[in-house]
């Protein structure tokens, strides 16, 4: 069974409340900051977005990355109540989002102009000049594509948005923006890449093949699926038994 088996069951029983949805939020929010070395967890996350008390002494900038990254979801789900297709406006919002009341603001939400290393072995990412060139043609490509397998096709796209890592800092958070709004544009669940799979979400992107990315999106997209089944189907009475899943 693939994850487009499991997706016929999921939209089969639309499997979870409002509040078990907003949860699923809090934790993409908490580990797509902890890939990039934020230390709240997931409760400090929680009590931040839902209260505005900042508990713990974490450094302060931690706090702000939370919050942005909060209203970076809320223009997320806005984008995805109109269906909107995913255009470059919309990457520079996540990203101006992301970065405001940081370092990095006056700098966020347009291409940069200074030549960055990327990933865990310091690869080269396009360089400043070529930035809206390839950027223009990476949206070619997906729009080019429009038959083509949804996960496969959001996972290339992902993997060359990170490794022409257009903006000066963000790229990381803004890159699994795009990926879970156009997943959950088509009613798949939130993917949430937890930070102890860095190494390997990583090791996935800086791989020669696109298989990589593919395999481990899947992979992600179907524990995500089958963890809000479970949990759904247990507290009405009933057992969800899937095997031989790819």
């Amino acid at each position: 069974m693939n994850y487009l088996d499991i997706k016929k069951i999921y939209d089969k029983y639309q499997p979870y409340h409002e509040s078990f949805f907003e949860n699923m939020l809090i934790k993409f929010n908490c580990e797509s900051n902890g890939i990039e070395g934020n230390s709240l967890t997931y409760n400090e996350t929680k009590v931040l977005i839902e209260t505005g008390i900042a508990s713990g002494s974490k450094p302060f900038n931690d706090y702000v990355e939370v919050l942005n990254h909060k209203y970076a979801i809320d223009i997320m789900l806005h984008f995805i109540e109109y269906r909107a297709a995913l255009t470059e406006q919309m990457i520079f919002d996540f990203n101006k989002t992301l970065l405001k009341n940081t370092k990095h603001e006056n700098q966020s939400g347009q291409y940069r102009k200074v030549p960055v290393s990327i990933g865990m072995d310091k690869e080269i990412a396009s360089p400043p000049y070529l930035i809206s060139k390839n950027m223009e043609d990476l949206f070619a490509w997906y729009r080019q594509n429009d038959n083509m397998d949804l996960v496969e096709k959001i996972s290339i796209f992902h993997v060359r948005f990170e490794r022409i890592h257009p903006f000066i800092d963000g790229n990381g958070r803004t890159g699994r923006l795009i990926l879970n709004y156009e997943l959950m544009k088509e009613g798949y669940p939130p993917l949430i890449l937890e930070r102890t799979q860095r190494r390997e979400y990583y090791d996935a992107l800086g791989a020669a093949s696109y298989s990589s990315i593919i395999g481990f999106i899947k992979a992600s997209l179907i524990n995500s699926m089958k963890y809000i089944l479970e949990s759904h189907l247990k507290n009405i009475g009933f057992e969800l038994e899937i095997k031989n899943i790819e």
